[in-house]
């Protein structure tokens, strides 16, 4: 290697006076541009569909028989065809949700709602859901009222009572 080379390399070149504003500059932008994609999920305005339930639970919500509530697990199933429920019983479906329904589930979400209390619940709809099938986790229930099949739309207002899930009445 020829000795002028050497001593260029070892001679630090010097930077023009604003370099270290634009290095700012442009970091600050990069750190800009990443928070706004780590939050891309979040959109500004409008936002994927979702469908907005009430869910209100009686004071003997889930009682078993007993003079107290319980809290009810309830399942938010959605699905391209409900035709699966037919004759399915709350013990053979809950915990095998994707067993029973197959390639038919597409999305399922779970809430929590206490004894006495009203819960908004908000769940992103699956774009290929035809229906929702809402399902409570209930002790003792009569008939097939622990589940009941909506369209997948917003608006939908719930109590669960002792032993079943109702449409409440607007």
């Amino acid at each position: 290697m020829r000795p002028e080379l050497l001593v260029r390399k070892a001679i630090p070149r010097s930077r023009p006076a604003s370099g270290g504003r634009i290095q700012s500059t442009t970091g600050a932008l990069l750190l800009a541009l990443a928070v706004t994609l780590g939050c891309a999920k979040v959109p500004i305005v409008g936002g994927k569909p979702a469908l907005d339930l009430k869910v209100t639970a009686t004071a003997d919500c889930n009682s078993c028989g007993k003079p107290n509530g319980y809290p009810i697990y309830i399942r938010f199933l959605q699905v391209t065809d409900p035709s699966a429920m037919t004759g399915v019983s709350l013990a053979q479906l809950w915990d095998r949700e994707d067993k029973v329904l197959g390639a038919a589930l597409v999305a399922k979400s779970e809430q929590v709602v206490d004894p006495g209390t009203s819960k908004e619940i908000k769940i992103e709809k699956d774009p290929k859901a035809k229906s929702v099938i809402i399902v409570g986790n209930f002790c003792k229930s009569e008939g097939n009222c622990w589940y009941m099949i909506k369209p997948p739309k917003g608006g939908l207002k719930l109590t669960a009572d002792a032993s079943c899930l109702r449409e409440t009445k607007k």
